[in-house]
């Protein structure tokens, strides 16, 4: 290929441009298509298949590339059809050769570089990103082309024995890219995971200077709720506390409970399969779990009025809502995908979608009447972030690395926001608070 597109193998200057154009066209959208259809299919199965695939494929291009074992790359061992150059008009055969090359799978391939995009490609499950990286792939191929074609034949001479001197040491580069992507892979963290099992002090909620948790120990929950210059008060067999003001909401026998705290005072009462509370008087939201399906009510607590706002299947995860002055907020987050949700209970129909991501997970908001705060989390990090309702800045208040260590539910005052922070080997969990502004 590098011989033919050339001023002259194309005949002229002119004919030479509108060669390599026409290839490097063809090359980026042939392998963009492939990208897509690939991605496109790895929607239709669960992530696992794509990352078994991409890591095994990364040990044998690891093995192959290090020397260790001589291993065949999936390939058809060919090029181009020569025969094109002298029977097509000089776009066509250029632009099929392009097309050729950067649909990758027709023709003869060195390393297994391409193949591990392919898998981590069906991982992903989106066409877009297939398109996106696989069409890289493509540039790469015209590039490849047309670099070694800008200069003198001397020129293309000492591209190509450079090529040639480096194709060792690229492949040891590439033997740690190809392992460096299925890490990645396997490493996401899991979408929809539920929250771990353990002892210690979990799911913040804050109004004020009072601070209500629940603490977990030999099995059972209680929940606790200090104010200062009050001895705090205990509920026990009750969990997921939403504060407002005065009032408490938890999960308790079987349904969930809205107390005057201080008092104990029972105030209004939801039975049913529901759980994890948020309150904001007069609107309450939870989560109700019916045949392997989660579903996010609102309710209009003197009214009666009910609303589903968002539904989840056996494989999703909807996590605990958010209230506070009128906003509502949760998340959402499938084997590909993790959003996070916002709406005002004055204009239900009007939803923003405050961060999405496909490779880590948003998680556990909690709201002020002007700002949100959730968790973002990687394969080894965990944020504490923190945004105005109606910006889009962000910024980290608190951190954890390392695979041991997460942050998981979140509250948030004016003043100073809470996150519990869990040490997965020890399967206990603390709640830490950091001042914000």
């Amino acid at each position: 290929m590098i011989d033919t597109i050339t001023p002259a193998g194309c005949g002229s200057r002119n004919r030479y441009v509108i060669s390599l154009l026409a290839f490097a066209v063809a090359a980026v959208a042939a392998a963009a298509t492939l990208g897509a259809i690939v991605g496109a299919v790895g929607g239709l199965f669960t992530p696992s298949v794509g990352i078994l695939l991409a890591a095994a494929l990364a040990v044998l291009g690891v093995v192959r590339e290090l020397g260790i074992a001589r291993i065949s790359v999936p390939e058809r061992s060919r090029q181009v059809p020569e025969h094109w150059r002298r029977e097509l008009p000089l776009p066509v055969w250029s632009a099929g050769y392009g097309a050729g090359l950067g649909f990758g799978i027709l023709t003869h391939q060195v390393v297994f570089t391409f193949w591990v995009v392919l898998a981590a490609v069906l991982a992903i499950g989106d066409p877009v990103v297939g398109a996106i990286c696989v069409g890289l792939f493509g540039a790469g191929r015209a590039a490849m082309v047309g670099i070694p074609t800008f200069g003198t034949d001397g020129w293309r001479q000492r591209v190509l024995e450079t090529m040639s001197r480096t194709r060792r040491p690229l492949g040891w580069v590439n033997a740690f890219v190809v392992a460096a992507v299925a890490l990645t892979l396997v490493a996401q963290p899991a979408l929809g995971m539920d929250a771990p099992v353990g002892t210690g002090q979990t799911d913040p909620a804050a109004s004020g200077k009072t601070l209500a948790r629940t603490v977990t120990a030999n099995g059972i929950s209680t929940v606790v709720v200090a104010a200062p210059g009050r001895d705090p008060v205990r509920y026990e067999n009750a969990r997921h506390p939403a504060l407002n003001s005065r009032l408490l909401a938890v999960t308790r026998n079987g349904g969930i409970s809205i107390l005057e705290w201080a008092s104990g005072r029972e105030v209004f009462r939801l039975d049913g399969p529901i759980e994890k509370p948020a309150i904001s008087w007069p609107w309450i939201a939870y989560l109700r779990k019916r045949n392997g399906s989660t579903s996010l009510e609102l309710r209009n607590i003197p009214r009666g009025t009910r609303r589903v706002m968002a539904t989840a299947g056996r494989r999703e995860d909807l996590g605990r809502p958010a209230m506070r002055g009128g906003w509502l907020a949760w998340h959402f987050a499938t084997g590909r995908r993790s959003q996070l949700w916002l709406t005002n209970v004055r204009r239900l129909n009007r939803r923003t979608l405050i961060a999405s991501s496909r490779t880590g997970i948003h998680i556990n908001p909690s709201l002020t009447n002007t700002h949100i705060a959730w968790v973002d989390q990687s394969a080894t990090t965990s944020r504490l972030v923190v945004r105005k309702i109606n910006g889009d800045r962000q910024r980290s208040i608190a951190r954890v690395i390392g695979r041991d260590r997460i942050f998981w539910t979140t509250a948030l005052t004016n003043k100073r926001a809470y996150v519990t922070r869990w040490s997965l080997r020890g399967r206990r969990a603390k709640i830490i608070g950091r001042a914000w502004r």
